[in-house]
């Protein structure tokens, strides 16, 4: 069974694309548009890794990556936030919400596959600021 990503994000010019590359390269596609949807799948069908966006409707994506990383059930969920937010403060935030790897928009979408498949192939797993290595990708 390939591996499964769930993409949580209200911009279907984003999500689109990138749910056809990660496909191309044999993963398993979710899409929510807002975080409440991206929960719900959550509990549906759990994902092996989630791409948050920063700015959602309803509830932002600070708020669902902590509500996941709460959860004992998700909390060793990887979770990428991709986002046009790029300040410092943004970045500070999205590890204080429980992030694991921070991308810029626009994505290089084969740095985003490096990452995932890094993940699934567990090579950067350190003991540093929790159980995964939290990365900033430019």
């Amino acid at each position: 069974m390939n591996k499964s990503v769930l993409i949580i994000d209200d911009e279907w010019f984003f999500i689109e694309p990138l749910a056809l590359f990660l496909k191309k390269n044999g993963f398993d596609i979710q899409t929510a548009a807002d975080g409440f949807e991206g929960l719900n799948k959550i509990r549906e069908r759990l994902p092996d890794i989630i791409i948050l966006d920063i700015m959602l409707p309803n509830c932002s994506g600070l708020q669902i990556c902590n509500l996941i990383k709460q959860d004992i059930k998700y909390r060793q969920m990887p979770i990428i936030i991709v986002t046009a937010k790029e300040g410092e403060k943004d970045k500070s935030h999205a590890f204080d919400s429980g992030a694991d790897y921070f991308v810029p928009k626009p994505v290089d979408y084969d740095k985003l596959l490096e990452i995932i498949n890094e993940v699934f192939n567990n090579s950067i797993i350190e003991e540093q600021d929790g159980p995964l290595l939290k990365t900033t990708i430019v």
